[in-house]
Protein backbone atom coordinates (compact mmCIF):
# COMPACT_ATOMS: atom_id res chain seq x y z
CA UNK A 1 0.00 0.00 0.00
CA UNK A 2 2.70 2.50 1.12
CA UNK A 3 4.72 1.98 -1.93
CA UNK A 4 2.16 2.54 -4.04
CA UNK A 5 1.37 5.43 -2.56
CA UNK A 6 4.41 6.78 -3.20
CA UNK A 7 5.22 5.86 -6.70
CA UNK A 8 1.67 6.65 -8.19
CA UNK A 9 0.53 9.39 -5.80
CA UNK A 10 1.17 12.62 -7.40
CA UNK A 11 0.41 14.63 -3.58
CA UNK A 12 3.84 15.57 -2.17
CA UNK A 13 2.32 15.00 1.16
CA UNK A 14 1.41 11.68 0.81
CA UNK A 15 4.88 10.81 -0.58
CA UNK A 16 6.23 12.24 2.29
CA UNK A 17 3.63 10.20 4.28
CA UNK A 18 4.29 7.13 3.05
CA UNK A 19 7.99 7.78 3.33
CA UNK A 20 7.47 8.12 6.64
CA UNK A 21 5.70 4.65 7.14
CA UNK A 22 7.83 2.77 4.52
CA UNK A 23 10.42 3.80 7.60
CA UNK A 24 8.53 1.93 9.88
CA UNK A 25 8.93 -1.74 8.05
CA UNK A 26 12.02 -2.42 7.37
CA UNK A 27 12.54 -5.14 4.04
CA UNK A 28 14.02 -5.27 1.16
CA UNK A 29 11.49 -4.20 -1.32
CA UNK A 30 10.90 -1.12 1.12
CA UNK A 31 14.58 -0.10 0.62
CA UNK A 32 14.25 -0.51 -3.01
CA UNK A 33 11.56 1.51 -3.20
CA UNK A 34 12.77 4.48 -0.97
CA UNK A 35 16.05 3.97 -3.52
CA UNK A 36 14.16 4.68 -6.93
CA UNK A 37 12.44 8.00 -5.00
CA UNK A 38 15.83 9.01 -4.69
CA UNK A 39 17.01 9.03 -7.91
CA UNK A 40 13.85 9.72 -9.65
CA UNK A 41 14.02 13.53 -10.57
CA UNK A 42 10.39 14.02 -11.28
CA UNK A 43 9.67 13.53 -7.50
CA UNK A 44 9.81 16.67 -5.51
CA UNK A 45 13.55 17.63 -3.67
CA UNK A 46 11.91 17.33 -0.18
CA UNK A 47 10.34 13.82 -1.13
CA UNK A 48 13.99 12.62 -2.32
CA UNK A 49 15.44 13.88 0.64
CA UNK A 50 13.28 12.43 2.82
CA UNK A 51 13.80 8.98 0.74
CA UNK A 52 17.54 9.57 1.21
CA UNK A 53 16.71 9.78 5.15
CA UNK A 54 14.69 6.62 5.13
CA UNK A 55 17.82 4.66 3.44
CA UNK A 56 20.14 5.84 6.02
CA UNK A 57 17.59 4.72 8.50
CA UNK A 58 17.63 1.45 6.89
CA UNK A 59 20.96 0.77 6.79
CA UNK A 60 22.30 2.61 9.92
CA UNK A 61 19.39 2.67 12.55
CA UNK A 62 21.98 4.87 15.03
CA UNK A 63 22.47 7.24 12.55
CA UNK A 64 19.55 8.47 12.58
CA UNK A 65 19.21 10.33 16.00
CA UNK A 66 21.80 12.01 14.37
CA UNK A 67 20.46 13.72 11.33
CA UNK A 68 17.80 16.12 11.57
Amino acid sequence: MWNNQLDKDRDVVAQLDAIEALVNFHNKNDQAIAKLATIIASKAYRVRMAAAKACSSFYNPIAQKYIR
